[in-house]
């Protein structure tokens, strides 16, 4: 029988994430991180994969992308997409809201 864990990560507690904690918080291997990072959806602080460091929004990005490719069957390149659009969107709701408080 397969024992499941859950992990539980608290940015406040560790504002920044080594690869290691960002591959248990989102339950994926190391190359499933290198090729997020080679196809540009994160872009985490370091010069080396020793040395990288994730935050909130690279960790919230990682799960929205496990989420489309592991429950969604969303290969990579289209993840990317998917996240430029809701960045867009979120952009243009910001910008409504200013204009709606005029």
């Amino acid at each position: 029988m397969t024992k499941n864990t859950l992990v539980v990560v608290s940015i406040e507690e560790y504002p920044e994430l080594t690869l290691e904690e960002i591959c248990r918080a989102c339950h994926v291997p190391a190359d499933f991180i290198q090729d997020i990072v080679d196809f540009g959806i994160i872009e985490p602080r370091g010069t080396s994969v020793e040395t990288w460091r994730f935050d909130a929004e690279h960790l919230r990005r990682v799960r929205t992308v496990v989420h489309l490719h592991h429950d969604l069957e969303v290969n990579l390149a289209g993840a990317a997409l998917v996240l430029d659009l809701l960045d867009e969107l979120q952009r243009m709701r910001a910008r409504l809201e200013v204009f709606e408080k005029k």
